[in-house]
């Protein structure tokens, strides 16, 4: 199995334990919507109803990675950015998912 296969069960693995309703779209079924998709940068489109949505997929790393980056000879540690707001670990998804829909409310809250 290759990454993209690995991401897309990671994706339908979602889907299928939230029991949300959504169409995750092949390539060239998402370059009919988006031309110059390419397949990354997000990682797939998603068609929930009648909105198109982007969906990256990444590693959260709740303290620090475990991987050192070194940029231009310049050695860094990929840590978590500190917000005193909400909380910074969550023990199920249900947990991770009130922590999301707090973060989205306060975002829209201040536009």
């Amino acid at each position: 199995m290759n990454k993209k296969d690995k991401e897309k069960s990671i994706i339908e693995s979602y889907k299928k334990n939230s029991k949300a309703n959504f169409e995750i779209l092949e390539i060239d079924k998402a370059r009919e919507i988006f031309p110059s998709y390419t397949g990354e940068n997000p990682d797939f489109i998603i068609k929930a109803g009648n909105e198109f949505i982007g969906v990256e997929l990444f590693m959260l790393c709740l303290n620090k990675s475990k991987i050192d980056l070194s940029i231009n000879g310049n050695k860094f540690t990929n840590q978590m950015h500190k917000n005193s707001i909400y909380s910074k670990s969550f023990n199920s998804i249900d947990e991770a998912q009130e922590l999301l829909k707090k973060c989205i409310e306060s975002c829209f809250d201040m536009q």
